[in-house]
């Protein structure tokens, strides 16, 4: 979302810090829902491979309207986030249905199936991710600029891990 916020040709009062947290929060619907139902996430899981189709399809399929992002929307509510926080964690799937414009959401959906893109393509899962063409207008981002952030990705992926080296924090954590 933050790469897509620097190169967008109409939003240009990125808060790059603020971004960074909505990228933590967006999925909180997810850890609620492995919290409590993790035979049902996986299930999710299991129905997504089988019948080859989105984890999100096959979270709706299981769970109706009931989907990771209601449910994240229901926490943020319940303790007491801001607004803007819980926005990003209800819409970050379906901008259209915002009353108003917020640019943040719009970045944290294309962001999102960028991302959701590059892990489905790690489990050799190859669905065509298609970006809303309007949500990318109102950025004044382009299917080009989109491709060069997913593009992007697997190198800043590393970089990340690389940031936080998980052997080493395995190491202290079990030695």
């Amino acid at each position: 979302a933050q790469e897509l916020c620097q190169i967008s040709k109409e939003y240009e009062s990125c808060d790059l810090y603020k971004l960074l947290i909505y990228g933590m929060v967006h999925d909180i619907g997810i850890l609620a829902l492995d919290y409590c139902m993790p035979f049902t996430l996986n299930r999710i899981h299991n129905l997504a491979k089988e019948e080859r189709i989105p984890i999100l399809r096959a979270e709706a399929k299981i769970f109706g309207k009931l989907t990771h992002d209601v449910v994240g929307h229901w926490v943020c509510e319940r303790w007491h986030l801001p607004q803007d926080i819980a926005q990003v964690v209800r819409y970050h799937h379906s901008p259209r249905l915002t009353e108003d414009f917020q640019p943040e959401v719009v970045l944290l959906y294309i962001a999102d199936m960028i991302s959701t893109s590059y892990y489905d393509s790690l489990l050799e899962n190859e669905f065509d991710y298609k970006v809303d063409q309007k949500m990318l207008e109102l950025l004044g981002l382009t299917e080009m600029d989109v491709e060069a952030v997913r593009n992007s990705l697997p190198a800043r992926v590393d970089k990340a891990l690389r940031a936080v080296n998980f052997n080493a924090l395995d190491q202290a954590n079990f030695d």
